[in-house]
């Protein structure tokens, strides 16, 4: 059963209601994406969801949902309509979808309700999953959205013998303090394509490779995150690009990446919670 807030289920009993859907998409980086189906932008909870009637986001189409007693698993179909100068982190969406941006992200779609003439006065959940198998065409996109209970038919189990970690670093796993371990930096320049990043000062070379760079100020990045691939004492080289191009001044907070490996876990001083084996040996290996 699905709940639903009083103001809400007021204004839908009034006959005179409008309603938006709602899509976020959660990347396995950290960054949040959000996207509406109503003409106009809509703001709800400290969040904006952006619209394509503004010319800033994908036309989004869903499928139906069913909703049924038991352990069902039910399937959401996205049809996402985007040209050249709808991008998503720089890229085109079927650069993203094909270059694996959007594989492993969590995709919720939410019901945004309110009055004609009125702003929101509630959202109701509606789907939550991961997306699945994608269709990609030049001009539009098929995305299907496994529900979470799609995790129920893995064959895998939870925990499996590999060489690497089997946690991610800074969860819940890990146990690493992750605000202990972050450095502030200021920009000092940015490449034309938002990959490179000059910062002021220096910091360790490859420290935070594989690690992330969170946005500290406020703006249409706050809050957004993204990997880096790589850097020197004064110089980031990004995996993705911010959602909206940075600017000379702006802050970043680095926290280091973690390379999964017995050595890296002991110079975290973190080796107790190691969760991989080292003397497993790889496919190549082992074929």
């Amino acid at each position: 059963m699905i709940s639903q807030s009083e103001a809400v289920k007021t204004v839908k009993a009034s006959g005179s209601a409008w309603r938006a859907e709602l899509i976020t998409f959660v990347l396995v980086s950290g960054q949040t994406l959000r996207y509406t189906t109503a003409d106009i932008d809509i703001a709800w909870g400290g969040n904006t969801w952006l619209s394509a009637g503004a010319n800033k986001a994908p036309l989004i189409e869903r499928g139906e949902i069913n909703f049924a007693a038991g352990l069902e698993v039910d399937q959401l179909e996205l049809t996402v309509t985007a040209d050249a100068t709808m991008t998503v982190l720089g890229m085109s969406w079927p650069q993203a979808l094909r270059s694996g941006l959007f594989d492993g992200a969590e995709v919720t779609l939410a019901r945004a309700v309110g009055p004609l003439g009125g702003g929101v006065v509630g959202v109701t959940p509606r789907f939550t999953g991961k997306i699945g198998p994608c269709t990609i065409g030049r001009y539009q996109s098929t995305i299907m959205v496994d529900s979470l209970l799609a995790y129920l038919r893995a064959p895998v189990p939870r925990n499996v013998y590999q060489a690497s970690c089997a946690n991610t670093v800074y969860d819940s796993a890990c146990g690493l303090n992750r605000a202990a371990r972050e450095t502030t930096v200021t920009i000092q320049s940015i490449s034309a394509d938002g990959l490179t990043v000059t910062i002021y000062g220096s910091v360790q070379a490859g420290l935070y490779a594989s690690g992330f760079a969170r946005f500290l100020d406020a703006g249409s990045n706050a809050g957004q995150q993204v990997t880096i691939r790589d850097n020197s004492a004064g110089v980031l080289t990004l995996l993705y690009r911010f959602p909206d191009k940075l600017a000379v001044g702006e802050r970043l907070a680095l926290a280091p990446g973690c390379q999964k490996t017995r050595d890296a876990c002991t110079n975290y001083g973190n080796i107790v919670r190691f969760r991989g084996h080292p003397h497993v040996p790889v496919p190549e290996t082992m074929l």
